[in-house]
């Protein structure tokens, strides 16, 4: 009897082990990735880089242009002030097109364009969900992302297309999906 109770003992303490060797493992191949997709980016700037391009996906998600603007390069606003560029977004997405709005951004390739600590440019790829018209597309899509006065600043997040084509069906490994949204 004492030895079927360790042998009970040592099983499930192995498949604790196991369990907890696997958590440890999918963390740190997570964290790779993460490190392996920005690679072309300084490593302590990353970070940032990051938290800031979540923002600029909620605002534009949530269509908090004001907010947004905040976020966008001199190279994006073109000496735009912030009341145009709202007045603007607020028409584009009420009257042009108010069933085609970015809902998320995954990014998973970045392009060094010029790799400066102060003044440098990178492209980030990745899949852009898309609502429109009561249907979720997932599609290629892209931001820019710029270092000026210490800090970054971007793009819209937009879909990658050739001229007078449509959008591209995302080419990264999260399969295209067209489905109805809940």
């Amino acid at each position: 009897m004492q030895i079927q109770v360790n042998v009970r003992q040592l099983k499930l303490q192995a498949t604790l082990f196991v369990l907890l060797a696997n958590l440890v493992c999918s963390s740190a191949l997570g964290q790779s990735r993460k490190e392996e997709l920005f690679a072309t980016v300084p490593s302590q700037l990353r970070a940032r880089l990051v938290e800031r391009l979540k923002l600029l996906v909620e605002y534009q998600r949530t269509q908090q242009w004001e907010k947004q603007y905040d976020l966008l390069s001199e190279l994006v606003t073109q000496g735009k002030g912030k009341d145009e560029f709202v007045k603007l977004n607020r028409h584009y997405y009420s009257e042009v097109v108010p069933d085609d709005l970015i809902v998320d951004f995954t990014p998973k390739a970045v392009t060094a364009q010029s790799e400066s600590v102060d003044y440098g440019e990178w492209t980030i790829f990745g899949c852009a969900r898309l609502h429109k018209k009561g249907r979720v597309l997932q599609l290629y899509g892209s931001v820019s992302a710029y270092r000026q006065n210490n800090d970054w600043y971007f793009s819209q997040v937009g879909l990658v297309m050739q001229v007078g084509a449509q959008p591209e069906n995302c080419p990264y490994d999260m399969p295209a999906t067209n489905h109805r949204t809940k």
